[in-house]
């Protein structure tokens, strides 16, 4: 067995390689990282062969036109999620929150940022449920980044995170020292760092030569011990989704997305690796939770040979992904 001296390369080198989402994403004091407020510029985007006007509103969410913070005379939908949600490839007024507010009479407010888990959708919820007083709360959770909630850090900035001692679970906030850039990027590394040697040591290997896109080892070894934690993480961040919306009189319905390696498998099962496993255990966890979903990979089934899967190559949904998403939550909310 080697051992991961990359990790520890890549924590003594600190290369200068800023990546295009640093100008829309910054530090954010109780996020970690948030979209930039009142930010506005088009970018190309070669993944996408496309050119993408991304507008953000004060509070560095996705835009949309006509919404509104305040309390109106219309109900409020709060969405939160990952890229799916904020809009990876596609304009503003393209993505689902925008088309639920054009097709209905819903204010739609789109709290979805790019690489976000779960746990920091929940801090936001906390934050934002009383002030915002929304009628639905849709959560839209992507079943093969499920494992973000171990990560301390994300996309170059550390992030707050659940942990498990004593077997209590409890959150643990960032530094302010956080502000410091260079502080932030040393940390943020020894973060990275220090999940690689975990996953080292629990023989979970992540080497780019030993695997490809399809083959996640996360998948490889999803019921090792290791992964024990994140099942509990996950069961209690919904917990707490589902009792902050009945005590804000809010409805809660979390959207199960597609993921490429459902789709793209053929058959379900290739060496060993099940890539349904993890929607299989959020639909359980659902389940016994009582809280409302809508699973949408069996509608991204059925339109396979339509417009790419409803998907891009990179595995976010499209225009027609986006439309899908939209209508089957209009058909629930309405």
């Amino acid at each position: 067995m080697k051992f991961p001296v990359k990790a520890l390369l890549s924590l003594a080198t600190m290369k200068k390689s800023p990546s295009k989402n640093e100008s829309f994403m910054g530090f954010h004091p109780k996020y970690g990282y948030w979209g930039t407020p009142n930010f506005q510029k088009t970018f190309y985007f070669a993944e996408y062969s496309k050119e993408i006007l991304i507008s953000h509103d004060q509070f560095g969410n996705r835009a949309i036109k006509n919404n509104s913070y305040k309390q109106t005379s219309k109900p409020t939908i709060l969405f939160l999620g990952g890229s799916h949600t904020w809009g990876a490839g596609l304009e503003n007024h393209e993505t689902y929150p925008a088309i639920v507010q054009e097709k209905t009479s819903y204010n739609c407010l789109n709290f979805g940022q790019c690489s976000v888990g779960l746990d920091q959708m929940i801090i936001v919820l906390v934050d934002q449920i009383k002030k915002i007083q929304p009628k639905h709360v849709v959560i839209e959770m992507h079943p093969w980044v499920v494992h973000r909630v171990l990560r301390k850090s994300a996309i170059g900035f550390p992030k707050p995170y659940f942990k498990i001692e004593e077997d209590k679970i409890s959150l643990e906030n960032i530094s302010s020292l956080n502000r410091i850039k260079l502080f932030r990027k040393l940390l943020s590394k020894y973060a990275t760092f220090e999940k690689e040697l975990e996953e080292y040591f629990a023989e979970i290997y992540t080497s780019k030569s030993d695997i490809d896109k399809n083959h996640d080892p996360l998948f490889m070894v999803w019921n090792q011990n290791y992964y024990r934690d994140m099942y509990r993480i996950i069961q209690f961040l919904l917990q707490t989704a589902k009792n902050l919306c009945e005590e804000n009189q809010a409805n809660l319905l979390i959207l199960l997305g597609p993921t490429q390696q459902e789709l793209e498998f053929r058959p379900k099962v290739v060496n060993f690796i099940d890539p349904r496993i993890p929607r299989v255990r959020l639909r359980e966890m659902l389940n016994s939770e009582k809280i409302s979903y809508l699973d949408l990979e069996s509608e991204f089934e059925s339109a396979v040979n339509v417009e790419n899967k409803g998907m891009y190559s990179d595995g976010h949904i499209n225009q027609s992904g986006h439309r899908l998403f939209a209508n089957s939550i209009i058909e629930k909310v309405t």
